[in-house]
């Protein structure tokens, strides 16, 4: 069991999740600048393609740290909160017909 290992993979994977509020608020205050297709798609589809790949590799880490520490109630956590917004974001996807 390597716990200092499967401590790190957690707090890795609890970063890129917490990249998402970042990212929402860069967008927002329209610190990145999309051009207009008079629908805003793009920016949406910025955002959620951006949000899959935090999520993804958050998820991934996550996985890799309750692999290395199972005991761990810190790499719990991580797969607990990357696997719920990883479905709820995969379900938006699946309502949006992406």
């Amino acid at each position: 069991m390597n716990r200092a290992r499967g401590r790190v993979l957690a707090i890795l994977a609890l970063t890129a999740t917490a990249g998402l509020p970042v990212l929402f608020f860069l967008v927002r205050l329209r610190v990145i600048t999309f051009r207009d297709d008079f629908t805003g798609f793009n920016a949406i589809g910025f955002l959620l393609g951006w949000a899959l790949v935090l999520l993804l590799s958050g998820t991934l880490l996550s996985g890799l740290a309750w692999h290395a520490d199972r005991h761990s109630w810190l790499a719990r956590s991580a797969a607990g909160i990357n696997g719920l917004l990883l479905a709820g974001l995969v379900y938006l996807l699946v309502t949006l017909n992406w």
